[in-house]
């Protein structure tokens, strides 16, 4: 049932290709809000790939490193607020108010890094047109005196 949770990883991609069609100056925000929302399940999921020799154990590491920074943050809060006891096998509904207090927790961090980089890649696209256009006009004039 996990493996199903690597399909999660198409909302990420998908918003990708379709802000750079609609939405090119918040490109990087949308995509940043849509992989936080996904990457604890997704890391999950990439963990039960480690039992398939060679490329699932790849994928398994990329899946257990990605798990235990994604992961741990909503594991230890919920163990903070006293909703589990730790050390203790997790119910599905433990899970899923785990993951979803990640959603939480990551969506607003890449989030904010996804606005800070359209802010830097608007600035150096806007200047390099300025440029540009400056030197455009000062052949113009020169040619024609």
């Amino acid at each position: 049932m996990s493996h199903y949770l690597i399909f999660l990883a198409i909302i990420p991609i998908s918003c990708f290709h379709l802000c750079k069609m609609y939405a090119p100056r918040r490109l990087w925000l949308l995509t940043g809000l849509a992989a936080g929302m996904v990457i604890a399940p997704v890391s999950q999921g990439l963990v039960d790939y480690a039992l398939i020799p060679i490329i699932g154990n790849v994928l398994g590491l990329v899946g257990a490193a990605f798990n235990m920074i994604h992961g741990s943050v909503g594991y230890f809060f919920l163990g903070a607020i006293g909703t589990f006891e730790p050390g203790m096998v997790l119910t599905t509904s433990q899970l899923a108010l785990m993951n979803m207090i990640n959603a939480v927790i990551w969506t607003s961090y890449y989030g904010l890094v996804g606005l800070r980089m359209d802010r830097r890649f608007s600035k150096k696209v806007e200047r390099k047109y300025a440029v540009v256009a400056v030197g455009a006009k000062l052949k113009h004039s020169e040619k024609y005196l």
